[in-house]
């Protein structure tokens, strides 16, 4: 393994020295380093629907595809509830989508 990992942020890449980084750990490029994430303070978990937790997997299949690596879960999930932020109709999405999940099952 390559001792060194190419981070980018939106206007600035550096060379960052990744030999110390353990594995199943996330981290964050401060601008200058890699710094591991407090997993009790910097992470939080949500439940999500058994759904969702599919079709994370799936947008993390394609997205990897196109990428050197395979992203952490935590990675796309973050990714695509901060870019819902700037979707239209967010509000009418959640909403028809809660109806889904909570209409009676059979019928």
């Amino acid at each position: 393994m390559n001792t060194t990992e190419n981070a980018t942020t939106a206007n600035h890449s550096e060379n960052v020295d990744a030999s110390h980084l353990e594995e199943n750990a996330l981290y964050k490029f401060d601008g200058v380093n890699l710094v591991k994430l407090d997993i009790n303070k910097d992470v939080i978990k949500v439940p999500i629907t058994l759904e969702a937790d599919e079709a994370l997997k799936e947008i993390r299949k394609i997205v990897a595809r196109n990428m050197a690596t395979r992203p952490d879960l935590s990675i796309v999930a973050s990714a695509i509830l901060i870019h819902a932020l700037q979707m239209d109709g967010l509000v009418d999405v959640v909403k028809a989508y809660g109806a889904k999940v909570y209409q009676p099952s059979g019928g």
